[in-house]
């Protein structure tokens, strides 16, 4: 548990550094680039990242589950993978010389100043990055997994300064500094994922890859329903304006999807090893992780929607103001991403994850209509509220199709008794205007919750609570 928590502890932060760059180059964002560009930054944004699940195919995943099997040889299934990648990053390429720019600009409606080949690109360095770090976290190697993402970071960040702040390169500016840091990243830290290839394609490893990571790819683009589908929309009926405040409230409350991504990644290996195991303190072990897994996503949530209408004050013009209730919704949805992903690593382990795309795939389908219907309606508020109703599908859904699999006997009173509390927290900021008057409620209800958290897991109120409220 410890090694987890050093672990984790070491990678979120990077990983938080490297994903959060949107987050933490705000205020250059916000000065030097239009709302409309900032909205346009993050559509693009929206984009590569799904071209990255679509080409990926889930084979970060696979490679991490397949790494712990003892029938695998590691050198080959590296080797295997990462040529298959390589084959059809080239195949991509070609398709973009000829029809990227129909794709970008006359379908997306992205200005036809932006070359699709850069995208293209990114995506590329990211997948070959991906697989280096995804290869460290598995073997616990958190430490050189976080100098990669921290060099990307860094990298990324001094040259978005040079480029768009001194040079005013504006939106390809942001998007050329992007793929040189991952291209620096690669050629720097690649060796040392290269250096356990072996050279020699396999078929078998190509086939069980495929069947652990297609179904993968469509769960991620389920995922990917319920975290972007609404960027089209909004592109579709509002303005870029518009776009860009949705995308600042968003990108404040991904912050904590970082955190809880990053955390996850520190924790599966340790999990699937874990579950290997016979000894029966494994158990034990399992549901203290759960319990801090809940506890913290919790309180993550509560201190976000009470600190967030300062952060937006102190640090984007007025024209931002309604990305408060945009960040606070969105950090509600992120509560049940967390509590998701917790339970979807038993259906990773027991390889049931083909089932999951349907799962993921009908919250994003239920997003996608929810947001159809309502953006013309009632703007970006319908988004966000959309995003937290597919979270809430998603978590339920997975909640009781990890229970079939894996019989593990959880509490589900700190789950039930934060979704609560934090529906209060969100509904004290709608109803009171002043940030101060409502940071004192939520501050007494951050108080309070400390102490009944005490008292759940300390005294023998323990008993009675588990007795009368918990599902078995």
């Amino acid at each position: 548990m410890n090694k987890v928590a050093k672990g984790s502890l070491i990678f979120t932060i990077s990983t938080v550094l490297s994903k959060g760059i949107s987050f933490f180059l705000l205020p250059i964002y916000l000065a030097h680039l239009t709302l409309a560009q900032y909205g346009t930054v993050g559509y693009i944004q929206v984009i590569i990242n799904l071209m990255f699940n679509v080409v990926i195919l889930g084979f970060h995943g696979s490679q991490t589950r397949l790494i712990h099997d003892k029938n695998i040889d590691q050198g080959t299934l590296l080797f295997t993978l990462n040529i298959f990648l390589v084959l059809e990053s080239l195949l991509c390429f070609a398709i973009f010389w000829i029809g990227g720019g129909l794709l970008f600009h006359d379908t997306l409606g992205i200005e036809p100043s932006f070359p699709p080949l850069l995208a293209l690109g990114i995506v590329v360095l990211m997948i070959f990055n991906q697989m280096s770090i995804t290869y460290f976290t598995a073997h616990k190697n958190f430490l050189k997994a976080a100098i990669i993402e921290t060099s990307i970071f860094l990298t990324s960040a001094a040259l978005i300064i040079l480029l768009v702040v001194f040079q005013e390169k504006g939106i390809n500016g942001y998007f050329i500094a992007i793929i040189i840091a991952q291209a620096i990243s690669a050629l720097i830290y690649g060796a040392s994922y290269l250096k356990h290839f072996k050279p020699k394609f396999k078929f078998k490893y190509l086939k069980e890859s495929l069947l652990l990571g297609v179904p993968t790819l469509f769960h991620l683009l389920g995922l990917y329903l319920n975290n972007s589908a609404d960027r089209f929309v909004l592109a579709k009926y509002l303005s870029m304006e518009d776009l860009g405040i949705y995308n600042l409230g968003y990108t404040l409350a991904s912050v904590m999807s970082y955190m809880i991504i990053a955390i996850n990644k520190a924790w599966t290996p340790t999990y699937f090893s874990l579950m290997n195991e016979t000894n029966g303190k494994v158990n034990t072990l399992i549901n203290n992780y759960y319990d801090i897994w809940v506890l913290g996503l919790g309180f993550a949530t509560l201190i976000g929607i009470s600190i967030i209408p300062f952060v937006i004050e102190w640090f984007a013009p007025d024209i931002y103001t309604n990305s408060i209730g945009i960040t606070i919704i969105i950090l509600l949805a992120y509560y049940n991403y967390g509590i998701y992903t917790y339970f979807v690593n038993s259906i990773f382990f027991f390889k049931k994850n083909k089932f999951l795309p349907f799962l993921t795939l009908l919250s994003g389908l239920i997003n996608v209509f929810l947001n159809i219907i309502y953006i013309p309606l009632f703007g970006i508020m319908a988004a966000a509220v959309s995003t937290l109703i597919s979270f809430l599908v998603l978590m339920l859904c997975v909640i009781v199709f990890s229970r079939y699999f894996f019989k593990q006997a959880y509490s589900y009173n700190f789950i039930i008794y934060f979704y609560i509390v934090s529906l209060c927290s969100a509904f004290v900021h709608f109803g009171i205007e002043d940030n101060y008057r409502s940071l004192l409620m939520n501050s007494s209800l951050i108080i309070v919750s400390i102490g009944l958290v005490y008292y759940m897991r300390k005294k023998p109120l323990t008993k009675w609570l588990n007795d009368k409220f918990s599902i078995q």
